[in-house]
Protein backbone atom coordinates (compact mmCIF):
# COMPACT_ATOMS: atom_id res chain seq x y z
CA UNK A 1 0.00 0.00 0.00
CA UNK A 2 1.09 3.61 -0.63
CA UNK A 3 1.62 5.53 2.71
CA UNK A 4 5.17 7.68 2.36
CA UNK A 5 4.05 10.82 -0.01
CA UNK A 6 7.14 12.85 -1.55
CA UNK A 7 6.25 15.61 -4.13
CA UNK A 8 9.23 15.01 -6.21
CA UNK A 9 8.55 11.01 -6.32
CA UNK A 10 4.80 11.83 -7.96
CA UNK A 11 6.47 10.10 -10.65
CA UNK A 12 6.48 6.83 -9.14
CA UNK A 13 3.01 6.81 -7.52
CA UNK A 14 1.24 5.94 -10.71
CA UNK A 15 1.63 3.64 -13.45
CA UNK A 16 4.51 3.62 -16.08
CA UNK A 17 3.37 5.64 -19.47
CA UNK A 18 2.91 2.77 -21.13
CA UNK A 19 0.43 1.01 -18.89
CA UNK A 20 -1.66 4.04 -18.57
CA UNK A 21 -1.76 4.60 -22.65
CA UNK A 22 -2.98 0.88 -22.34
CA UNK A 23 -5.47 1.67 -19.41
CA UNK A 24 -6.44 5.02 -21.36
CA UNK A 25 -7.56 3.43 -24.83
CA UNK A 26 -9.37 0.60 -22.78
CA UNK A 27 -11.22 2.87 -20.11
CA UNK A 28 -11.79 6.37 -22.73
CA UNK A 29 -15.07 4.85 -23.20
CA UNK A 30 -15.97 4.85 -19.32
CA UNK A 31 -15.67 8.55 -19.35
CA UNK A 32 -17.47 8.85 -22.20
CA UNK A 33 -20.30 7.04 -20.00
CA UNK A 34 -20.13 10.08 -17.54
CA UNK A 35 -19.80 12.44 -20.30
CA UNK A 36 -23.65 13.28 -20.24
CA UNK A 37 -23.63 16.09 -22.10
CA UNK A 38 -20.86 15.14 -24.29
CA UNK A 39 -18.84 18.14 -23.89
CA UNK A 40 -15.30 16.67 -22.82
CA UNK A 41 -15.19 17.21 -19.13
CA UNK A 42 -17.55 15.55 -16.29
CA UNK A 43 -17.87 16.57 -12.60
CA UNK A 44 -16.66 15.87 -9.79
CA UNK A 45 -19.01 13.90 -8.61
CA UNK A 46 -19.34 11.62 -11.87
CA UNK A 47 -15.19 11.17 -11.49
CA UNK A 48 -16.10 10.04 -7.91
CA UNK A 49 -18.55 7.37 -9.40
CA UNK A 50 -15.72 6.70 -12.08
CA UNK A 51 -13.02 5.90 -9.60
CA UNK A 52 -15.62 3.60 -7.18
CA UNK A 53 -16.02 1.60 -10.32
CA UNK A 54 -12.25 1.26 -10.90
CA UNK A 55 -11.00 0.80 -7.39
CA UNK A 56 -14.23 0.01 -4.45
CA UNK A 57 -14.89 1.74 -2.59
CA UNK A 58 -13.11 4.44 -3.88
CA UNK A 59 -12.68 8.27 -2.20
CA UNK A 60 -15.27 10.67 -1.33
CA UNK A 61 -16.25 13.45 -3.46
CA UNK A 62 -14.34 16.25 -1.19
CA UNK A 63 -11.24 13.94 -1.51
CA UNK A 64 -11.66 14.03 -5.20
CA UNK A 65 -12.72 18.17 -5.34
CA UNK A 66 -9.36 18.28 -3.55
CA UNK A 67 -7.46 16.09 -6.03
CA UNK A 68 -8.80 18.11 -8.98
CA UNK A 69 -7.88 21.33 -7.34
CA UNK A 70 -4.33 19.82 -7.49
CA UNK A 71 -4.20 19.26 -11.11
CA UNK A 72 -5.83 22.99 -11.61
CA UNK A 73 -5.46 25.15 -8.93
CA UNK A 74 -7.65 26.47 -5.31
CA UNK A 75 -11.08 26.63 -6.57
CA UNK A 76 -11.35 24.67 -9.34
CA UNK A 77 -12.11 21.21 -8.40
CA UNK A 78 -15.46 20.95 -9.68
CA UNK A 79 -14.71 19.51 -13.36
CA UNK A 80 -12.02 17.46 -14.78
CA UNK A 81 -11.80 17.77 -18.50
CA UNK A 82 -11.25 14.15 -20.75
CA UNK A 83 -7.32 14.62 -21.46
CA UNK A 84 -6.40 15.04 -17.27
CA UNK A 85 -7.69 11.64 -16.87
CA UNK A 86 -4.49 10.40 -16.46
CA UNK A 87 -3.35 12.55 -14.36
CA UNK A 88 -6.53 12.45 -11.95
CA UNK A 89 -6.55 8.79 -11.57
CA UNK A 90 -2.97 8.97 -10.58
CA UNK A 91 -3.92 11.51 -8.02
CA UNK A 92 -6.56 9.51 -6.21
CA UNK A 93 -5.07 6.76 -6.52
CA UNK A 94 -2.37 8.37 -4.09
CA UNK A 95 -5.10 9.43 -1.56
CA UNK A 96 -6.91 5.82 -2.17
CA UNK A 97 -4.04 4.62 -1.19
CA UNK A 98 -3.02 6.90 1.86
CA UNK A 99 -6.24 6.74 3.66
CA UNK A 100 -5.82 3.44 4.02
CA UNK A 101 -2.85 4.07 6.23
CA UNK A 102 -4.12 6.94 7.47
CA UNK A 103 -7.18 5.11 8.92
CA UNK A 104 -4.93 2.52 10.62
CA UNK A 105 -2.89 5.81 12.12
CA UNK A 106 -5.77 7.25 13.28
CA UNK A 107 -7.35 4.28 15.40
CA UNK A 108 -3.91 3.79 17.09
CA UNK A 109 -4.06 7.43 18.43
CA UNK A 110 -8.04 7.33 18.60
CA UNK A 111 -9.72 7.77 22.18
CA UNK A 112 -12.58 5.33 23.61
CA UNK A 113 -15.12 8.01 21.58
CA UNK A 114 -12.96 7.66 18.49
CA UNK A 115 -11.84 11.05 18.28
CA UNK A 116 -8.29 12.11 18.80
CA UNK A 117 -6.79 15.03 20.29
CA UNK A 118 -5.45 18.26 18.45
CA UNK A 119 -1.78 17.39 19.65
CA UNK A 120 -1.79 13.94 17.75
CA UNK A 121 -3.65 15.30 14.99
CA UNK A 122 -0.37 17.32 14.22
CA UNK A 123 1.47 13.95 14.66
CA UNK A 124 -0.38 12.60 12.03
CA UNK A 125 -0.24 15.85 9.72
CA UNK A 126 3.48 15.80 10.69
CA UNK A 127 4.25 11.82 9.87
CA UNK A 128 2.09 12.41 6.47
CA UNK A 129 3.70 15.24 5.36
CA UNK A 130 7.30 14.44 6.67
CA UNK A 131 9.92 17.34 4.93
CA UNK A 132 6.58 19.05 3.81
CA UNK A 133 4.84 19.67 6.28
CA UNK A 134 3.51 23.24 6.77
CA UNK A 135 3.46 24.99 10.70
CA UNK A 136 1.44 27.99 9.05
CA UNK A 137 -0.94 25.21 6.77
CA UNK A 138 -1.47 23.05 9.96
CA UNK A 139 -2.33 26.54 12.32
CA UNK A 140 -5.25 27.17 9.46
CA UNK A 141 -6.68 24.06 9.69
CA UNK A 142 -6.58 24.64 13.69
CA UNK A 143 -8.18 28.22 13.05
CA UNK A 144 -11.12 26.75 10.57
CA UNK A 145 -12.14 24.17 13.31
CA UNK A 146 -15.73 25.48 14.89
CA UNK A 147 -14.44 24.35 18.57
CA UNK A 148 -10.53 24.68 19.54
CA UNK A 149 -9.93 22.10 21.59
CA UNK A 150 -12.16 19.57 21.09
CA UNK A 151 -11.60 15.58 19.65
CA UNK A 152 -10.73 15.42 16.27
CA UNK A 153 -12.69 13.26 13.83
CA UNK A 154 -11.60 11.56 10.57
CA UNK A 155 -13.12 13.26 8.10
CA UNK A 156 -12.42 16.41 9.66
CA UNK A 157 -8.82 16.06 8.76
CA UNK A 158 -8.50 13.40 6.05
CA UNK A 159 -8.57 15.49 3.01
CA UNK A 160 -5.99 18.58 4.54
CA UNK A 161 -3.60 15.12 5.66
CA UNK A 162 -4.04 14.59 1.16
CA UNK A 163 -3.53 17.53 0.26
CA UNK A 164 0.73 17.42 0.74
CA UNK A 165 2.46 21.15 0.61
CA UNK A 166 4.21 21.97 -2.66
CA UNK A 167 8.10 22.92 -2.28
CA UNK A 168 7.75 26.31 -3.27
CA UNK A 169 4.82 26.74 -0.25
CA UNK A 170 7.85 25.28 2.42
CA UNK A 171 10.26 27.63 0.91
CA UNK A 172 7.77 30.40 1.06
CA UNK A 173 7.32 30.09 4.52
CA UNK A 174 10.89 29.50 5.76
CA UNK A 175 11.25 33.51 6.77
CA UNK A 176 8.31 33.58 8.69
CA UNK A 177 8.70 30.29 11.07
CA UNK A 178 9.04 31.09 14.76
CA UNK A 179 12.65 29.32 14.69
CA UNK A 180 13.64 31.56 17.93
CA UNK A 181 10.68 30.75 19.73
CA UNK A 182 10.85 27.11 19.16
CA UNK A 183 14.01 27.18 19.95
CA UNK A 184 13.88 29.16 23.65
CA UNK A 185 10.65 26.84 24.53
CA UNK A 186 13.65 23.73 23.79
CA UNK A 187 15.99 25.54 26.17
CA UNK A 188 13.04 25.88 29.03
CA UNK A 189 11.54 22.53 28.56
CA UNK A 190 10.70 20.42 31.88
CA UNK A 191 11.80 16.63 32.26
CA UNK A 192 8.22 15.87 31.70
CA UNK A 193 7.55 18.01 28.36
CA UNK A 194 11.20 16.38 27.12
CA UNK A 195 9.31 12.62 28.25
CA UNK A 196 6.42 13.86 26.05
CA UNK A 197 8.30 14.49 23.24
CA UNK A 198 10.28 11.34 23.36
CA UNK A 199 6.63 9.73 23.45
CA UNK A 200 5.62 12.44 20.57
CA UNK A 201 8.71 10.50 18.33
CA UNK A 202 8.09 6.96 18.93
CA UNK A 203 4.87 7.28 17.73
CA UNK A 204 6.08 9.21 14.75
CA UNK A 205 8.82 6.58 14.50
CA UNK A 206 6.27 3.88 14.60
CA UNK A 207 4.08 5.67 12.05
CA UNK A 208 6.86 5.96 9.74
CA UNK A 209 7.51 1.89 10.07
CA UNK A 210 4.28 0.89 9.36
CA UNK A 211 4.29 2.93 6.44
CA UNK A 212 7.55 1.43 4.98
CA UNK A 213 6.17 -1.90 5.49
CA UNK A 214 2.79 -1.33 3.50
CA UNK A 215 4.87 0.23 0.76
CA UNK A 216 6.18 -3.18 -0.31
CA UNK A 217 2.71 -4.06 -0.93
CA UNK A 218 1.19 -1.74 -2.98
CA UNK A 219 -0.24 -2.73 -6.60
CA UNK A 220 0.67 -1.53 -9.71
CA UNK A 221 -2.64 0.52 -11.03
CA UNK A 222 -1.91 -0.40 -14.41
CA UNK A 223 -2.14 -4.69 -13.44
CA UNK A 224 -5.50 -3.39 -11.39
CA UNK A 225 -7.02 -2.20 -14.10
CA UNK A 226 -5.93 -5.38 -16.02
CA UNK A 227 -7.66 -7.34 -14.18
CA UNK A 228 -10.57 -5.29 -14.09
CA UNK A 229 -11.00 -4.89 -18.22
CA UNK A 230 -9.97 -8.68 -18.46
CA UNK A 231 -13.03 -9.98 -16.00
CA UNK A 232 -15.15 -7.61 -17.90
CA UNK A 233 -13.92 -9.50 -20.95
CA UNK A 234 -14.65 -12.35 -19.21
CA UNK A 235 -18.24 -11.70 -18.10
CA UNK A 236 -19.22 -10.20 -21.14
CA UNK A 237 -18.67 -13.37 -23.11
CA UNK A 238 -20.12 -15.19 -20.79
CA UNK A 239 -23.59 -12.97 -20.61
CA UNK A 240 -22.96 -13.58 -24.37
CA UNK A 241 -22.37 -17.44 -24.51
CA UNK A 242 -25.92 -17.37 -22.29
CA UNK A 243 -27.83 -15.35 -24.62
CA UNK A 244 -27.18 -17.96 -27.41
CA UNK A 245 -27.87 -20.85 -25.46
CA UNK A 246 -31.07 -19.32 -24.85
CA UNK A 247 -31.71 -18.04 -28.15
CA UNK A 248 -30.79 -21.50 -29.36
CA UNK A 249 -33.11 -23.01 -26.73
CA UNK A 250 -36.44 -20.69 -27.64
CA UNK A 251 -35.84 -21.54 -31.87
CA UNK A 252 -35.28 -25.56 -30.59
CA UNK A 253 -38.54 -24.77 -28.49
CA UNK A 254 -40.13 -23.55 -31.42
CA UNK A 255 -39.67 -25.99 -33.92
CA UNK A 256 -40.84 -28.91 -31.88
CA UNK A 257 -44.30 -27.19 -30.98
CA UNK A 258 -44.20 -26.08 -35.08
CA UNK A 259 -43.05 -30.28 -35.43
CA UNK A 260 -46.28 -31.28 -33.02
CA UNK A 261 -48.62 -28.87 -34.35
CA UNK A 262 -47.87 -30.42 -38.14
CA UNK A 263 -47.88 -34.13 -36.55
CA UNK A 264 -51.28 -33.08 -34.97
CA UNK A 265 -52.91 -31.91 -38.18
CA UNK A 266 -51.56 -34.94 -40.37
CA UNK A 267 -53.47 -37.15 -37.88
CA UNK A 268 -56.71 -34.94 -37.91
CA UNK A 269 -56.41 -35.22 -41.46
CA UNK A 270 -56.19 -39.53 -41.46
CA UNK A 271 -59.16 -39.95 -39.09
CA UNK A 272 -61.45 -37.71 -41.30
CA UNK A 273 -60.63 -39.90 -44.53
Amino acid sequence: LLITIKLEDHVLLGPCEAVMTTFLSRFGDVFDMYDDLLCGEISAQALCNLYREMRHPGVRVAQVEAGLETLYGEGLGDALEREDLEAALEELDRRYFLLKDLVWEFQILARPDGLIEEKDAKLLFTATHEHNFSLSRYERWLASRRVRGAGVSFLEVDVPLCNIPTPDEIIAQLPTLPREKTQDRIKTASVHDRSQKIGYMQKLQQLKDKRAENLSKRKNIGDEFKKYEDQRKIDKEEERRRAEEAELQRLEEERRRADERERLAMLERVSKA
